[in-house]
């Protein structure tokens, strides 16, 4: 992994991206809320949200979160949430308290911590494939879009396998978010279905093959 703070270039040689810089941060938490604020720098968030969307226990995202909120990173605010119940009859709006947190656009690190945890390597590509493997028979994996740090493109992420487990590979899917600290664009395929659309030159897979990709897996040989 390679990054830059204030002009001078790091390398990093170790294989898990997110303990890499959970050495360097302090904790693998610290990071996740880090990249997940820098992600959606507009957007509030509860603290159940925030446990969600990281996958950590309370304890630490109450403690990650005073600390963000001590050096001016997030600020924290009271407002009120609505959301809507819908029964046979009507939609009733509800509305309720909630504290949220959110990016504060003057804190100075900003663009710095940027280019350490956003415009690196997000998560170690290369183990991907394994990370998958026992969902099912991998047939192929391609990485795309924000993995290789391009938000243009449709799909971040493209598995291809037979008896696919999808409750397994969306658990793996879910846990990859919560390091990345965004969610990923995604398209699982049976091999017979990919070769299909493939076939039929489906537009979601030409958009894939014809810009910037990296196939991490393939063992579909000349088809592709």
């Amino acid at each position: 992994m390679v990054f830059i703070v204030n002009n001078v270039i790091y390398f990093l040689y170790m294989t898990n991206t997110i303990e890499i810089l959970g050495k360097i941060m302090g904790t693998t938490a610290r990071v996740k809320l880090i990249r997940l604020f820098l992600f959606h720098p507009d957007t509030a968030f509860t603290k159940e949200e925030l446990i969600n969307k990281t996958k950590t226990q309370t304890s630490i995202v109450r403690t990650e979160l005073l600390l963000l909120e001590k050096i001016n990173f997030i600020t924290r605010k009271n407002t009120i949430r609505i959301t809507y119940r819908s029964t046979k009859k009507k939609i009733t709006q509800i509305k309720k308290k909630a504290t949220v947190y959110e990016l504060n656009p003057q804190f100075e690190l900003i663009q710095p911590l940027s280019m350490l945890l956003i415009e690196s390597e997000l998560v170690n590509i290369a183990e991907l494939p394994n990370r998958f493997r026992g969902g099912g028979k991998l047939k192929l994996v391609v990485v795309s879009g924000v993995l290789l740090r391009n938000d243009d493109r449709p799909i971040d992420l493209l598995i291809v396998g037979d008896k696919l487990d999808l409750s397994a590979t969306q658990k793996t899917i879910n846990i990859i978010e919560s390091e990345i600290g965004k969610e990923l664009r995604y398209a699982i395929f049976s091999t017979d279905d990919f070769l299909y659309r493939i076939k039929m030159y489906d537009k979601l897979i030409r958009d894939i093959f014809e810009f910037p990709h990296q196939k991490l897996l393939n063992q579909l040989g000349n088809f592709i």
